[in-house]
C-alpha cells in the first residue's frame, strides 16, 4: 500500500474555494427557486383577481344597460347632462 500523502495548504485552499463557490451556487439557485415560486403564486393571485374584476366589469355592463334601457323607457331618447341632472329629449326626424 502506498505512503499517504498530505496535500498542501494551498492546494487545500483550493480546493476549499471550489467547494465554496459550489455551495453558494446551490444556495443561489435554490433562492431562484424560492423566488419563482412566489411569483408564480404571486400570478395566479393576480389572474384570479383579474377574473374577477373582468367578470365585475361585465355585471357592471349589464346594469348600464338595464339602466339605460329603463330610463329610455321613462323619458324617451336624448342626452342627460349627468352634473345637472338635465335631460334633453332627442328630435323625432320622421318627416
Amino acid at each position: 500500500m502506498p505512503d499517504k500523502q498530505k496535500f498542501s495548504d494551498e492546494d487545500m485552499a483550493k480546493l476549499k474555494e471550489l467547494q465554496d463557490k459550489f455551495n453558494n451556487i446551490v444556495l443561489v439557485l435554490g433562492q431562484i427557486s424560492i423566488e419563482i415560486i412566489k411569483t408564480d403564486e404571486e400570478k395566479d393571485r393576480l389572474l384570479t383577481l383579474k377574473s374577477k374584476t373582468e367578470n365585475d366589469f361585465k355585471q357592471l355592463k349589464s346594469e348600464e344597460k338595464q339602466l339605460a334601457e329603463a330610463l329610455t323607457k321613462t323619458y324617451g331618447a336624448g342626452i342627460l347632462n349627468p352634473k345637472t341632472g338635465e335631460f334633453t329629449p332627442q328630435e323625432n326626424k320622421s318627416n
